[in-house]
């Protein structure tokens, strides 16, 4: 409080009242921190009264707020003659009150609908009719003509009535307290939704009498209907067909107001009275409840609805002018009406009567498809219509199969009428997907923050499955399309902007999950055609621009992504193999490409192992350059590509294969020796080279497959173990290999850089990857393996007891128990004779 004001102090017994009300009035933070105290006492009852005699807003809200926080935590100290006396005094209240302060009469209401609800918890009933008979200036409710106009002029009528409704939705209800309101609202229904028309249509009011309440009147009124509906038995006809009915009016009233406003369409399409109506409709037409009475009239109104000439006008307006309010709603409303129509609106294709309806609303949907200039930041707008087309697309499947089941003349006669509708609309809708996952100009994208660059990627993504839709029910033509239009873009006709060419991989990327793994013979086709373009040796597109310094990095992630996508697929193709690694390893010296680049070149390694293994000398000199790349790129990236290598060699015939193994192991070893002899040894250098090593032994591990079926005495996997083992062992390279390895992991575990903890981790796992149950190029002896565990145990183990790291030892018996399993009593032949 200000130092002109006196101080409150609430829980003496001189609490001056009088000086707490001028202090809500302002209020101020020590008068709001101190009511939710008075509401908990007695005396906040009269307080209530007393703040609503203030004429002060600012009381008057506080007064009526108290009220209904009593009627809810303190309902039990009032005596019956108490509670029948406070419901008289609210209604007189909320009827002396100056319409001009709604807050006021909106938190009484809420004040007589919660003690309405109390009631119904002692098993008595307050009638919502009879509420409204009070609340009626002259006492006598009915529903003739001249009662309604009383009642739909007296605004608090109608802030009751939309107030009670949503004190309903929101109460957890429950036993015979639920089956009275229910029952009330049921029997009330009628006249209240008759009263809510009455007052959603009058339109000769006197705007001075009704001040605030009167510019309001109308969106109130659709507000309230849209609650009420929710509440409706429509297991009773009448109650039904009043429903229909209101919703035809619905419909007429949004369009008089657009036709009354031909001149300032923009004006009409902001106000709050369409954008109630509106919501109205998407309560009416997302209700299940409703469908369920009658889908067929309810699919009917809703066509006809969706469609007349003045709100498709005013939907185009909004899309020409950018007032995407109203748009957003209407494909919301749209969105809605299909998720439960949409099998009707696919039924009235085959008919003359709706089918024009049913495009129409389907074009408007096209048209938000396209809307220019959002670039996904609209993610409402956004959600709503690609949502759509997933939907059509499911419903036309499912309702397709339907039609194929019965197997009948006049059923594959619908499927033939409605397939080049669906087709020539999904068509149009591709195309206008196209355009909207384009990336935008370097200038607009300059001027992008984060979260607007977020969106735009979350648009892509919904857009992805949205392109799917568009190919279950395109198939090759979708495909041609894309094909073609690269194929004229990269030939240089027309406008060759790198977005187009970007959208268009984005497209066929996106539709992979459908196409693969056995595309058709036609889709094939256009596949072929579009990477011998690309990855062909004479004009390797992808790799000029992968290599491009001017090509942007959006383009290339593209690629990357693409060629990883359709790694299985190029598997086909063994001619364009080379041209797809050469693209991936052309990325290894561009940072911001590499992660891609090394996820989707490990995928090719894995499913194009037997193909790559023609391009052996390419794969080490990769192996080899990366050494000199060491600053450039991350060392987990780097030891991904030497295990993938590695999984490749395991292709190659054994002879060929220690050949290459040696060539990559003695230069990387070398390395290693080098850095170690340093006087200034780089740690971080030196865990990298280590776990190349480590990644590239993991690589060249025996498949677990072939593994297992050599000790099961398979004849062929044993006789391929036996020539391995006899190889491996024999193998001049790979003796002087497992020698220098020996002799650098003994020189490490006996220094100071085994305290790393990096360094000891990588240590363990090369002994771990290289120590198989199978045949292994890097396998020391078992005398060697258990010098190098004596000697890690003896520097893990030799220090005073309180200073032994048992995270460390626990690391060190972990690593061990893997080669006790390796060495275990039973080896066979191919394994080695040694046991533990």
């Amino acid at each position: 409080m200000n130092n002109n004001s006196q101080s409150i102090e609430f829980g003496d017994d001189g609490f001056n009242y009088n000086l707490f009300i001028e202090a809500l009035s302002v209020p101020t933070k020590e008068a709001l921190e101190i009511l939710p105290e008075i509401q908990k006492t007695k005396e906040a009852w009269l307080l209530a009264f007393r703040l609503l005699e203030t004429n002060n807003d600012q009381c008057m809200f506080f007064g009526a707020h108290t009220l209904q926080v009593k009627i809810v935590r303190d309902w039990s100290t009032l005596e019956k003659e108490e509670k029948e006396h406070l419901k008289v005094e609210i209604i007189s209240w909320i009827k002396k009150i100056d319409t001009k302060k709604h807050v006021v009469i909106s938190k009484l209401c809420q004040a007589i609908s919660s003690y309405q609800i109390q009631k119904a918890n002692e098993k008595e009933c307050v009638p919502i009719l009879d509420i409204v008979n009070m609340l009626c200036s002259d006492g006598n409710f009915n529903t003739s003509h001249n009662t309604l106009q009383k009642l739909t002029s007296t605004p608090y009528v109608l802030e009751y009535l939309t107030i009670y409704p949503e004190e309903i939705l929101r109460s957890p209800l429950f036993g015979s307290k639920q089956l009275l309101l229910i029952e009330d609202i049921h029997s009330s229904i009628l006249p209240i939704l008759e009263i809510l028309v009455e007052a959603a249509n009058k339109d000769d009011y006197s705007h001075n009498q009704l001040g605030d309440f009167s510019t309001k009147r109308h969106e109130k009124a659709w507000v309230s209907l849209k609650m009420w509906i929710q509440l409706a038995n429509l297991e009773k006809q009448e109650t039904q067909q009043t429903i229909f009915e209101i919703v035809k009016l619905a419909s007429n009233k949004i369009c008089l107001i657009f036709e009354k406003n031909e001149d300032n369409l923009q004006n009409a399409l902001v106000s709050q009275e369409v954008c109630a109506i509106t919501e109205f409709l998407e309560e009416v037409f997302s209700s299940n409840k409703i469908f369920k009475s009658n889908p067929t009239l309810m699919g009917e109104i809703g066509l006809i609805c969706l469609t007349q000439p003045w709100i498709q006008q005013a939907v185009y307006s909004g899309l020409a002018n950018s007032e995407l309010g109203f748009v957003r709603q209407w494909a919301l409303l749209i969105n809605s009406y299909s998720e439960l129509y949409m099998e009707f609106c696919l039924k009235s294709l085959e008919e003359n009567q709706f089918r024009d309806n049913v495009v129409a609303i389907w074009k408007m949907m096209l048209e938000f498809t396209g809307i220019k200039g959002v670039y996904g930041e609209d993610e409402d707008l956004s959600y709503h219509v690609l949502s759509f087309w997933s939907l059509l697309d499911e419903s036309w499947s499912d309702y397709k199969e339907l039609l194929e089941y019965d197997n009948i003349p006049s059923s594959l006669q619908k499927i033939e009428m409605i397939k080049p509708i669906m087709e020539d609309l999904f068509y149009q809708q591709i195309v206008r997907l196209l355009s909207k996952v384009q990336f935008p100009t370097a200038e607009i994208w300059s001027d992008f923050g984060p979260e607007t660059r977020e969106l735009f990627f979350g648009y892509r993504r919904e857009a992805a499955e949205a392109i799917q839709a568009g190919y279950r029910v395109l198939g090759e033509k979708i495909v041609a399309l894309f094909v073609d239009e690269l194929i004229v873009l990269w030939n240089g006709v027309g406008n060759a902007k790198w977005q187009e060419q970007e959208a268009r991989l984005f497209a066929i990327r996106s539709i992979s999950e459908e196409v693969l793994p056995n595309p058709s013979e036609k889709i094939s086709f256009h596949l072929k055609k579009l990477f011998e373009i690309a990855l062909n040796d004479n004009t390797p597109i992808f790799c000029e621009i992968i290599n491009g310094t001017q090509s942007s990095m959006a383009l290339k992630i593209t690629i990357v992504s693409l060629l990883g996508t359709y790694c299985e697929y190029l598997n086909s193709l063994p001619d364009l193999i080379l041209g797809s690694v050469k693209c991936l390893m052309a990325t290894f010296n561009q940072p911001k490409l590499a992660v891609s680049a090394i996820k989707s070149f490990k995928i090719f390694c894995e499913i194009c192992s037997r193909p790559l293994s023609r391009f052996a000398p390419d794969l080490t000199n990769v192996a080899l350059q990366l050494l000199e790349m060491q600053n450039r790129l991350d060392s987990k990236d780097i030891q991904r590509v030497y295990e993938s290598i590695g999984s490749v060699f395991l292709t190659l015939e054994v002879l060929e294969r220690i050949k290459y193994i040696a060539v990559i192991m003695d230069r990387l070893l070398s390395f290693i020796e080098i850095e170690v002899s340093n006087t200034n040894i780089v740690v971080p250098r030196l865990e990298l080279l280590l776990s190349l090593v480590s990644g590239f032994a993991r690589g060249l591990q025996a498949s677990e497959t072939s593994e297992d079926e050599a000790l099961l005495g398979e004849s062929d996997s044993v006789t391929e173990m036996t020539v391995l083992s006899i190889e491996y062992s024999k193998s001049p390279e790979l003796v002087v290999i497992r020698a220098k390895l020996y002799q650098i992991l003994m020189g490490l575990v006996s220094s100071n850089l085994v305290s790393e903890e990096t360094i000891f981790d990588l240590l363990l796992s090369i002994s771990n990857e290289s120590v198989c149950r199978g045949p292994h190029p890097f396998a020391q002896n078992l005398d060697e393996t258990l010098d190098f565990y004596r000697v890690l145990w003896d520097v893990s183990t030799n220090k005073d007891a309180a200073n032994i790291d048992l995270f460390t030892v626990g690391k060190l018996f972990k690593s061990f128990s893997q080669i006790v399993i390796v060495y275990a009593n039973g080896r066979l032949e191919w394994q080695g004779k040694n046991e533990m």
